[in-house]
């Protein structure tokens, strides 16, 4: 199936009939480049949506860096090194797990989901699996990454415009549900 939505109430309607629709829990996975607005759309919906978990690799990284450097904080510049291939199973495994296991009835992994393989380690037919994929304008992705100093220091513009160039789109084979939302 696939939807279009224009606005976040919008949006929020759809998600809202999903559960006593589809009788399922709702695991769902936004898809979009950094910048297009996935941890403010996350942030925004578990404010409107009862029972909504919003699972973050990134603040997954953090808490494994604060837990090896008590009292230091955290941000992008230090995860550089710290990261190591098996760190990042670790944190892998750790966000599949609070996806899968979560006892709340929408979880929202906040990556950019790009491609159908980083997407399928999270979709189970026990699930009923939803897409919002973010469309967002190449400016208005660059402009935010831009504005957010820890990541735009770390996180060259050409890697940025990879990742948009990467997505690409579900299909309603993959997922159950496929929302266009209008990144805003």
């Amino acid at each position: 199936m696939v939807a279009q939505v224009a606005s976040l109430d919008g949006l929020e309607e759809l998600l809202r009939t999903l559960p006593a629709a589809t009788g399922k829990p709702i695991r769902i996975l936004p898809i979009g480049a950094q910048g297009s607005g996935k941890s403010f759309l996350g942030a925004r919906l578990k404010e409107r949506l009862p029972e909504f978990e919003v699972v973050s690799p990134d603040d997954t990284r953090m808490d494994l860096y604060r837990a090896a450097h008590p009292g230091e904080k955290a941000d992008y510049r230090k995860l550089r090194g710290f990261l190591t291939s098996g760190r990042q199973r670790a944190v892998l495994q750790s966000v599949l797990q609070r996806f899968h296991e979560s006892p709340s009835r929408f979880v929202y992994v906040d990556q950019m989901n790009l491609t159908p393989s980083a997407r399928a380690p999270f979709l189970m037919p026990e699930n009923f699996n939803v897409a919002i994929v973010l469309r967002a304008s190449l400016q208005t992705i660059l402009d935010r990454h831009r504005q957010r100093p820890d990541k735009a220091e770390e996180i060259p513009i050409e890697a940025v415009i990879s990742s948009v160039r990467r997505l690409q789109a579900p299909t309603e084979d993959e997922l159950d549900l496929v929302i266009g939302y209008e990144a805003g």
